[in-house]
């Protein structure tokens, strides 16, 4: 009896040592697990982090003073000995003669060419029209341009009206309708509150309702996004019947409410290709890709065509001129050299980019081929200052991508607009990418609604207490591709709801809460109004935040960053931020962990040393105007900053 029992107690000590070892064998799985996902994490942001920056070293490389760069004639052994100098030599030679570059994908790590490429294009602007710029203030000739580009888009006649005429009263600020199919803010007005109402218990109305696209009033000044189109009246209704606005901007069915097939109208080419919202308003004849572009320009379009009228022929007539300009300009050099170092003096006299508009006019005459004069004051023949910018790197399968608008003033390249693909499975990625695609004006007045505010109310870095943070942002990181706010102007406001604030309307973690730009609130808005705002939950299982930030008068500090728990100066954005967010722990009983995140925002410059422009690209006197904050500008919005959280 006694050996079974000490048998049976020793089976029983061996189960129970194979439970705590299952136990401490699954509860390392685990760790393992989430270390190995963290590592993993990191790695991809890091990697991300290391392929921008090298892309950026690339770009300001190339564009930094690409304009004094030096011509080596024919000789390519000339260009040789350059690029013993400088690296980017024959990139910089490209896009002043070219018109745009391309990089191969270059290796990040010129030691470890497994370590990730990296690739860069630089086009100009200049190769479209400047949308600011076309209308009665503007270019004295925008009717016809506008009427060319309807033309040539393939919409019908009978839209012109309503789409050129809504778009001068969108963009004036006179205040007056244009012509019958015009609209100033007093249909605006009325138009948002039909929605508003009808939408209020509707859930498909809100994406269905003939004013759904409306803002409360008229932009009366320059756009900030091409899509913004789509909230004008003559994009959106035609005999007060809804159109389809995306068709006008990016081909589509113009009225796809129509039943039957055979009555819909089918647009081919949008017009967005022909805008842009920066630059001169001239068109880059050495950069410009798309003929339809060239086709509309006074001077090549037809002279004896009606300018606001265009035949189908004139059409033709000026599509061709334009296809033969850019066939010219692509043709191979006679003499079979690499473009940049072939002479056109002699035989080679026709192919090439274009040195100016009497080049150009001759080379055309040669081939038999006119165009008026007029058109030079529509054309240039080098970059300017304007440029678009995509980086894409890539490195373990991550692909990475970056567009971005820079220019080129005082000697330095400066960011004014910045969009990035966000991850959208990481909660600090998300915050990240938004912060980087800050908005900062760069034509009228700034206010404290342009800038960023920090509250701080986690002196201590607490894991239990937040910082409020808030700043205006353009792009669909956070609120989404498909949300109304992703193409305008919106002011974000980022902190974490605690647990004895929440409930089931309003759950705990990182909140951000969403409001538009101040232009298109109505005049009877309340911005402490929480319906005013939208929100979203980033992350449940954050449960604190701390941000500082770098000191805006003395960033460095005996060679390290001085990090400040204030920021003072609303109306400009700081040149990085740090980050804490406190995550809940993975284990019951065991502490929050902090992940830290250091974010640098490409377009602090225009915000502490402002870069302005005007409709034409021409720079202005920079200013800084303080003003009422635009939905936390000044101040914290409801549900932020020890309010009602």
């Amino acid at each position: 009896m006694k050996k079974t029992s000490r048998k049976g107690s020793a089976l029983v000590g061996v189960i129970w040592m194979l439970a705590v070892l299952s136990n401490l064998i699954a509860r390392y799985a685990v760790d393992a697990h989430l270390q190995t996902r963290s590592n993993l994490d990191l790695r991809e942001r890091v990697t991300e982090d290391h392929l921008a920056d090298a892309g950026l070293a690339i770009v300001e490389g190339i564009l930094t003073d690409y304009q004094n760069v030096s011509d080596p004639g024919e000789s390519e052994s000339a260009c040789t000995d350059n690029l013993k100098e400088d690296r980017w030599y024959k990139a910089k030679l490209t896009l002043k003669k070219m018109g745009e570059v391309s990089t191969e994908a270059l290796p990040v790590d010129a030691l470890n060419p497994d370590g990730g490429t990296v690739s860069v294009t630089i086009r100009p602007i200049e190769s479209k029209f400047n949308i600011n710029n076309l209308y009665a203030g503007g270019d004295p000739n925008f009717g016809e341009i506008w009427m060319r580009i309807l033309a040539v888009s393939g919409i019908p006649k009978d839209y012109w009206d309503g789409i050129v005429s809504g778009w001068c009263d969108w963009r004036d600020k006179d205040g007056m309708e244009t012509g019958n199919e015009g609209a100033e803010s007093d249909f605006y007005a009325a138009a948002y509150e039909e929605f508003k109402r009808d939408s209020e218990y509707n859930e498909e109305a809100k994406t269905k309702h003939k004013n759904r696209n409306y803002r409360p009033k008229a932009r009366d000044g320059e756009i900030v996004d091409l899509e913004e189109l789509k909230a004008i009246k003559g994009f959106n209704e035609y005999d007060e019947k809804p159109i389809n606005a995306d068709a006008i901007l990016n081909g589509g069915v113009l009225n796809p409410s129509e039943e039957d097939e055979k009555n819909q109208i089918v647009i081919t080419n949008g017009i967005s290709g022909f805008f842009s919202i920066y630059g001169s308003g001239k068109i880059n004849v050495n950069a410009v890709k798309d003929p339809l572009v060239l086709a509309v320009i006074p001077g090549i379009y037809p002279a004896e065509g009606d300018p606001e009228d265009p035949r189908p022929g004139d059409i033709e007539a000026a599509m061709a001129i334009a296809k033969r300009i850019i066939a010219l300009r692509d043709a191979p050099p006679k003499d079979g050299k690499n473009p940049l170092f072939s002479s056109r003096d002699g035989g080679d006299r026709d192919t090439g980019a274009y040195k100016d508009f009497n080049d150009l006019q001759e080379r055309l005459q040669r081939d038999r081929v006119d165009i008026q004069n007029e058109a030079s004051q529509y054309l240039t023949f080098q970059p300017d200052k304007f440029f678009e910018v995509t980086i894409v790197g890539r490195s373990f399968g991550i692909v990475h991508k970056i567009v971005a608008v820079a220019a080129v003033a005082d000697g330095k390249v400066r960011y004014l607009r910045w969009q990035e693909d966000p991850r959208v499975d990481y909660v600090t990625e998300q915050v990240a990418y938004a912060l980087r695609s800050a908005y900062f004006p760069t034509s009228g007045d700034t206010s404290y609604a342009d800038g960023f505010m920090l509250l701080d109310q986690n002196e201590n870095n607490n894991p239990d207490e937040s910082d409020v943070i808030s700043w205006t942002m353009l792009g669909p990181a956070i609120v989404g591709r498909n949300s109304r706010f992703a193409h305008s102007p919106h002011r974000v406001t980022l902190f974490v709801r605690s647990e004895r604030d929440a409930d089931e309307k309003k759950p705990a973690g990182l909140i951000a809460q969403v409001i538009g730009e101040d232009k298109f609130r109505p005049d009877d808005f309340d911005e402490d109004d929480e319906n005013n705002w939208d929100w979203f939950l980033l992350g449940p299982q954050v449960q604190g935040f701390n941000c500082r930030v770098l000191d805006k008068n003395e960033p460095f500090s005996h060679g390290m960053a001085n990090w400040q728990d204030t920021w003072d100066t609303s109306n400009s954005i700081p040149r990085r931020v740090q980050l804490t967010f406190w995550m809940k722990p993975v284990e019951e009983g065991k502490d929050p962990y902090p992940i830290v995140r250091v974010v640098e925002i490409p377009l602090w410059d225009i915000s502490q040393n402002p870069f302005k422009t005007d409709a034409k690209g021409k720079e202005t006197d920079g200013g800084k105007k303080g003003g009422k904050g635009g939905g936390g500008g000044g101040r914290p919005p409801p549900g932020g900053g020890g309010m009602r959280r």
